[in-house]
């Protein structure tokens, strides 16, 4: 057998290899066109008082000062801090 000869035996042993050990290509999945995607209808929740942050159970500490002053003495300390600036 020439070289020639045995170099041509080769090659077809060789592709014959390649293309029973090529990976098998994927089938061609239909195209779909973008779209929007409907939201599904849930039903409207009642919303209630929003949660305390911390113990619910636990009465505060202080009270606001604008529930222990009145709409005049507010006036007044706010006339008098102003007078003093002026000074």
């Amino acid at each position: 057998m020439s070289k020639q000869a045995l170099a041509e035996v080769l090659r077809r042993i060789m592709k014959k290899a390649i293309v029973e050990n090529a990976p098998v290509k994927a089938p061609e999945k239909p195209k779909q066109e973008p779209g929007t995607k409907e939201k599904p209808s849930t039903p409207e929740k009642p919303k209630g008082p929003s949660r305390k942050v911390g113990d619910p159970h636990k009465a505060p500490q202080h009270v606001p000062k604008k529930a222990t002053m009145n709409e005049d003495e507010m006036l007044n300390k706010i006339v008098s801090r102003f007078k003093s600036k002026k000074k």
